[in-house]
This record gives structure tokens, C-alpha cells and sequence, in this order.
């Protein structure tokens, strides 16, 4: 009898190493960028910790309408209907790119607008905007590296992916250590250099991308003539699973927008922290991240393959490496966290508020590992909605409403705020661990599961 990996062509273990090595390098580039940032000052990183606000938007949505791209593929992929793949592989690409381009004209539209409304003025405002217009301008060459990049992953290639994420981090680390060199004196301001740095980078993938996805992906194409009533199957397809897998990520840079209100109303240097917070955040949850990614494009096949007995064993094998793997980054960061906090800040005040504030980064790490696993077991079923649904009541139902009082009323701070985020965290998880066992995500499959 055929075991998981013969039936869907794939090797857990080979699957999620190189999406954990290209998640790891696109946070370590982040943390350098507001290490960078914060040698010129504190509220330098502030406000690129707000343009990064409205980046994240764009990114996450670009990304988000790939990855349900990519729910759909790893479905047909496991069904074997090869010509649907290939049909599919031109809809994702050119739809991602047409919302990239649309939001490229937004960012380079309204960059000042947008920073005004946090308060931001004089010198500030005008590098902040000049950062969010030349980074934002570039969003049709990130929506098509993302559409790229979960082909790739979609076929198993995710070595490839991991190659572009080397490519692009390594030569974004290399610019960032130059920029860091440069004496006071020079005429570009930092945070301009890093934005043409990154829309350097980010063209040099895409090219690396485009090669490396028409040599090694079957039946890819950047452009097929399809037959327009195939067409809007497709479309309808990519939008009923794209669109509310895009807007779980909008809601919650929604929520983070509002948050950071929150937080701007203690002192700035809560503010500052809260960057500083959010990329250790996310380098501390990378693992978890990149392994529930890989657990969705297995499951996928799986699903697609009908094979629905070895759904649960797979899910819980996903948990457990988290898990697992969390503790050990866990057990070699925690002693550090003065030292991580003090690398972007020598504000004694910050460290002292902040090194506490990194054990709550480390409880909320364990825990996500849970909800990861467990969220990306029904989007590879095509449930989006239920997940969608419980992202909104908890955090704006939750999180932002008891955010506010334990701010403004008992005067607890950024440790407060935290506690909120695990509690809602562990609401997350157990709503999401009972969607699982109830079965009815097979109801929301493209390639339909049997009862």
C-alpha cells in the first residue's frame, strides 16, 4: 500500500526546510532594517514601523490572493488534472498582477495622506513618504514574485522558493551593511537607500523567479489564450477562495492600525518598543509559520487525492514539529532578551520595559504554533470563511475593546496588550481545533472530498 508521500509526490521534511530558510531570512532582513533605522533614532523606527503598517497591507494581500492561488492548485495537483493546472497557473498570475498594479497606484497616490493621520510631521513625514511611495510603487513586481513563488511551492519546488529567498535577503543584508557604512555626511537619507534597495532586489528576484519557474514547473505558462467560459470558472474559483483568504490578512492590519492608536496614546517610546516587539515576533514564530505553510500544500494533496484518513496524523505531525521547534529557538533567545532588546535601542527605559515583554512574545510563539497548524488544515480544504469570521470577533470583539480599557483606565501598558493577545490567541485555537473535528470543511473543497 502506497504511503502519503508516494501518493502525493512529496516529502514533508524537504517541503518546509526551504520555506523555513526563506521565512528566517525575510525576518532577519526586517530586524536589520529596524536595527539600521534605530542607530539614527527612536523615532526614526517609529515611524517605519508605521509605513511598514501600510506595506504589510499590500503585501498581505498580494500574498494572500497568491497563497488561495495556490489552495486551489495543490487540490488539482493531487486530482492529477494537469490541463486545469495549467489554466490555473495563468488566471493566479495575471489577476495578482492587476491588483498589484492597482495598488502601486494608491501608494504613490496618497503616501503623505497616510502618514499625516498618525500625527507624523515636518522632516519625519517627508522621509517616511518618500519611503512609502518608492517601496509601494513596486507592488506589481511583489505581486508577481508571490504568484511565482506559490506555483513553485504548490509543485513541491520549494527549494527554488528557498533559492530566491537567498537571492533577495542575502543581497538586501549585503546593501543594508553597505548603508550602514556610509558617514552622516552623505546626501540620500537611510530610509530612501533601503527602499531603492529593496525595489533593486525585488526586480533581480522576479527575473530569477520567471527562469526558474518556466524550466522546472510543467505545463506553466506566463500566457495561455483560455476559452473565456474556462475563464470565469477559474476566476470565480480563484476569487470565492482568494478573496476571503485576502481579507483575513486585511482585517488584521486593520486591527494593528488601531492597536498602534492605542499604544501612541501612552508615549512614544511604547511605540518605538512595539516595533521592535513586532520583528522579534516574527522571527521568533518563524518556524511555526513556514511549517504550517508546508502542512497546507500537503494537506492540499492530500485532499485533492481524496486521501482524507491521513489528514489528521499529518495535522498533528505539523503541531508537533512547531511545537518542538519553537522551544529551541525559545530556549536559546529568552536569555537574551536583554541583549535582542538592546540591539535596537540603547534607551535604557525601552530595555527595561521591553526585556519583560519578550517571556509574553515567547507564550504567544508555543500557542500559535497550535492555531498556525490548525488554520492552515482548513484553508487547505478551502474553508476560509470560519477562520475569517473567528479573526474578527476575537480581535474586534476581543482584543481591540479590552486593549483600549487596560490601557486607559488601569494604565498596564504594552504587558497588558500582550496578555490580551494570548488570551485571544487560546480562544483562537480552541474554535479552530473544533471546526477541525467537526468535518465540515470537506463541504467547502474545489476538488470535492467524499462524506
Amino acid at each position: 500500500m502506497k504511503n502519503a508521500d508516494e501518493i502525493t509526490g512529496l516529502n514533508f521534511i524537504s517541503l518546509i526546510y526551504p520555506i523555513f530558510v526563506e521565512n528566517f531570512l525575510r525576518m532577519l532582513v526586517l530586524v536589520c532594517s529596524y536595527g539600521l533605522v534605530s542607530r539614527i533614532s527612536d523615532d526614526m523606527a517609529a515611524i517605519l514601523g508605521i509605513t511598514n503598517l501600510y506595506l504589510l497591507v499590500g503585501f498581505s494581500l498580494v500574498e494572500c490572493l497568491a497563497q488561495g492561488g495556490c489552495i486551489i492548485l495543490t487540490q488539482y495537483l493531487g486530482a492529477k488534472k494537469e490541463e486545469e493546472v495549467g489554466q490555473i497557473y495563468v488566471t493566479t498570475i495575471w489577476l495578482n498582477v492587476l491588483f498589484g498594479l492597482i495598488l502601486s497606484i494608491v501608494f504613490a497616490a496618497y503616501s503623505s495622506l497616510l502618514l499625516a493621520t498618525f500625527g507624523f510631521a515636518g522632516i519625519l513625514l517627508d522621509q517616511g513618504a518618500d519611503y512609502l511611495t518608492l517601496v509601494g510603487s513596486g507592488f506589481g513586481v511583489y505581486a508577481l514574485n508571490y504568484a511565482l513563488l506559490y506555483i513553485l511551492n504548490a509543485n513541491g519546488l520549494t527549494k527554488y522558493s528557498m533559492a530566491y529567498s537567498l537571492l533577495v535577503n542575502g543581497m538586501s543584508l549585503g546593501l543594508y551593511s553597505l548603508i550602514a557604512t556610509l558617514p552622516d555626511s552623505f546626501l540620500m537619507n537611510r530610509l530612501t537607500l533601503i527602499g531603492v534597495t529593496n525595489l533593486f532586489v525585488r526586480f533581480c528576484g522576479m527575473l530569477f523567479l520567471i527562469f526558474m519557474t518556466k524550466a522546472f514547473v510543467r505545463n506553466f505558462y506566463l500566457y495561455k489564450k483560455i476559452p473565456s467560459r474556462i475563464v470565469k470558472e477559474h476566476i470565480f474559483n480563484f476569487l470565492r477562495i482568494s478573496l476571503p483568504n485576502a481579507f483575513e490578512p486585511l482585517s488584521y492590519q486593520l486591527f494593528q492600525f488601531v492597536l498602534v492608536k492605542i499604544i501612541s496614546t501612552i508615549n512614544m517610546e511604547s511605540l518605538s518598543l512595539r516595533s521592535y516587539i513586532i520583528s522579534l515576533t516574527t522571527l521568533f514564530e518563524t518556524a511555526s509559520w513556514s511549517i504550517s505553510r508546508g502542512n497546507q500544500i500537503y494537506l492540499g494533496y492530500l485532499i485533492g487525492a481524496k486521501r482524507i484518513q491521513w489528514l489528521n496524523p499529518q495535522l498533528k505531525k505539523g503541531i508537533i514539529a512547531s511545537v518542538f521547534i519553537s522551544i529551541l529557538i525559545l530556549f536559546f533567545g529568552l536569555p537574551f532578551r536583554h541583549q535582542l532588546i538592546g540591539f535596537f535601542s540603547h534607551n535604557q527605559l525601552i530595555v527595561d520595559i521591553g526585556s519583560p515583554l519578550v517571556i509574553l512574545v515567547a507564550i504567544l510563539t508555543l500557542i500559535r504554533a497550535f492555531s498556525f497548524n490548525l488554520h492552515a488544515g482548513l484553508k487547505a480544504a478551502g474553508d476560509i470563511k470560519f477562520g475569517l469570521a473567528l479573526v474578527m470577533i476575537s480581535m474586534w470583539g476581543v482584543t481591540i475593546p479590552s486593549a483600549y480599557i487596560v490601557t486607559h483606565f488601569f494604565h498596564v501598558e504594552l504587558q497588558g496588550i500582550w496578555v490580551i493577545l494570548i488570551i485571544e490567541e487560546l480562544i483562537r485555537v480552541f474554535f479552530l481545533s473544533q471546526r477541525w473535528k467537526s468535518q465540515n470543511w470537506k463541504k467547502f473543497s474545489v476538488v470535492h472530498t467524499p462524506p
